[in-house]
């Protein structure tokens, strides 16, 4: 028998104990911010796991990268419509603060391809 403790705010899975006392006991040391689990049998091929109304929601790590890939995507698209207004023709910028822009815009929407690129973390670029 395993044991979950996650975090109650999101349903991370934190760890996977072994035994409830040691679950508990790492549980408790978080105050009210996290919780145990029994996890469930087929845990052993889960890399990642939410808890989601009290029942643990297992993923592969394919569907974990997956979906922090479309949370990615999310993120990316409103820091590019964010700057959209930055190309217009009217823009009040400089032509160096526009060209500053198109660069970081492109670097946005080249970041999937980069090397070392990590849907679950990543590194985004700063505005200019």
């Amino acid at each position: 028998m395993s044991y979950f403790v996650y975090t109650v705010a999101d349903g991370f899975i934190n760890c996977k104990l072994s035994t409830e006392a040691e679950a508990q006991q790492l549980a408790d040391e978080n105050g009210d911010t996290h919780a145990i689990l029994q996890a469930p049998e087929d845990h052993e091929g889960v890399d990642y796991a939410y808890v989601v109304d009290g029942v643990s929601v297992p993923q592969t790590s394919t569907q974990a990268n997956e979906q922090a890939l479309e949370e990615f995507r999310e993120e990316r698209n409103k820091r590019l419509a964010a700057t959209d207004w930055t190309q217009t023709l009217d823009s009040p910028l400089s032509e160096t603060d526009k060209q500053n822009y198109l660069t970081l815009r492109q670097i946005l929407r080249d970041m999937p391809q980069a090397d070392g690129f990590d849907p679950l973390n990543p590194v985004w670029p700063t505005l200019p």
